[in-house]
């Protein structure tokens, strides 16, 4: 639950609340409300082999890519709707992402179910790549 609070906030005004508000979060542990924090925002893994897949792909699909790796990481899901968010973080324009996921579609990575008039589903695919594959081998001694 999120309310908010007239109070000033303790850090001066943020960018994600009114000025001289705090946002609060209610704890349900200890019974009272409690400031709220933003949380850093992380990629989640991605597996290197993958990623040296979209790397080598033409245009903007590595940073498509990595958008997508981190959306999939909040929707807690490798199957997910294309948002807004995509585009903004994969810093380009709508039509350069469109390409992005088909050359990504086009290499095996994703999976794109396009609809009339609908943002596309993406489902991110790990294809079977072999153990040890692109690994170099390390000189003994």
């Amino acid at each position: 639950m999120l309310v908010t609070n007239i109070m000033p906030h303790p850090l001066g005004a943020s960018s994600t609340a009114p000025t001289g508000e705090q946002r609060l979060r209610f704890d349900a542990a200890s019974g009272e409300f409690r400031p709220y924090t933003r949380v850093a925002r992380y990629v989640r893994t991605i597996p290197f082999e993958w990623l040296k897949r979209a790397n080598r792909l033409p245009g903007s699909a590595s940073a498509v890519a990595t958008a997508l790796w981190f959306l999939s990481g909040v929707k807690k899901s490798s199957t997910f709707r294309l948002t807004a968010e995509a585009v903004d973080l994969a810093g380009c324009s709508r039509k350069p992402l469109y390409r992005a996921l088909a050359a990504l579609e086009q290499a095996g990575l994703v999976g794109v179910q396009r609809r009339r008039g609908a943002r596309p589903i993406i489902t991110i695919l790990r294809p079977d790549i072999p153990a040890g594959a692109g690994e170099t081998p390390r000189p003994k001694g």
